[in-house]
């Protein structure tokens, strides 16, 4: 996706990481004025520790097999590959957050330039556990944008927490949203709910739309 967007003939204000069960919780208008003010990353990084003590550590000094492979995912989860040494010889700050984000196009470009530029690194993230929620994290806390993004800095208590954009609730699974979750929904302040499921949370659809309105 990312590459697409850098490669068309457009040149974009920002790019914006969404899934198919995300929903407008703002109004257009609203939402336009958020994304063109092009002085705002959203984007939320909890730093990791690259001591294999420390909590969260494990997301990144030990080595995890993410390709869908549930038999070698298991497999290197269960043998525990140290990779600290390999970790402290980067000059980086390690960061994960949600990997749903809205970030300007300039800050993307720098990005992937970071990224192609270091095929050390990019072998390191890919055995990272969930690459998607820690490469780019990693590379923007390490940018010149980074001061425009936020760092998490109070106690971890959950994903939901480094989500700059989306609503949503996270336990075992991310909960399928309905009407009840609606006032909640409001107060979050978010731009996006997720998961909106047609057939399920048709309920809450019509309150949003209805809210989106006034």
């Amino acid at each position: 996706m990312i590459s697409s967007v850098l490669g068309s003939v457009h040149k974009y204000k920002r790019i914006v990481n969404l899934t198919g069960t995300d929903y407008p919780i703002k109004s257009n208008t609203e939402l336009l004025e958020e994304f063109c003010d092009l002085e705002k990353e959203y984007i939320t990084g909890f730093k990791i520790e690259k001591n294999a003590s420390k909590s969260n550590a494990s997301k990144i000094v030990y080595y995890h097999r993410m390709d869908g492979n549930r038999i070698l995912h298991y497999f290197f989860e269960a043998v525990k590959i140290n990779r600290e040494k390999m970790l402290k010889s980067f000059q980086y700050d390690f960061y994960f957050g949600s990997e749903y984000w809205a970030l300007t196009y300039e800050a993307v470009k720098e990005i992937i330039e970071m990224w192609e530029e270091n095929p050390k690194l990019q072998k390191f993230l890919r055995g990272v556990f969930v690459p998607s929620e820690i490469w780019i994290h990693t590379l923007f806390f390490s940018s010149q944008f980074r001061e425009k993004g936020y760092v998490f800095q109070a106690k971890y208590k959950g994903l939901q927490e480094l989500s700059p954009l989306t609503y949503f609730k996270y336990k075992d699974q991310i909960k399928i949203l309905n009407d009840n979750d609606f006032d909640s929904i409001l107060q979050s302040n978010k731009m996006f709910a997720r998961k909106i499921v047609v057939g399920k949370s048709d309920a809450l659809i019509e309150s949003i739309d209805r809210q989106r309105k006034t």
